[in-house]
């Protein structure tokens, strides 16, 4: 793509399309933060994850 084929109406696409996929990253890690604790929790070969209790 050129930039002289690039108008101000494709940026404003990009920007809101860049938007929603921020939004979504962000609603999807507050959903694994949250129900991370109520999981089933598959051994990992890192260390402990920190639970609640110890904080």
């Amino acid at each position: 793509m050129n930039d002289d084929d690039y108008t101000l109406d494709d940026l404003v696409k990009d920007e809101k399309r860049q938007i929603w996929l921020w939004a979504l990253l962000f609603a999807g890690a507050v959903v694994v933060l949250t129900f991370r604790d109520q999981l089933p929790s598959a051994p990992s070969a890192g260390p402990a994850p920190v639970t609640s209790e110890a904080r």
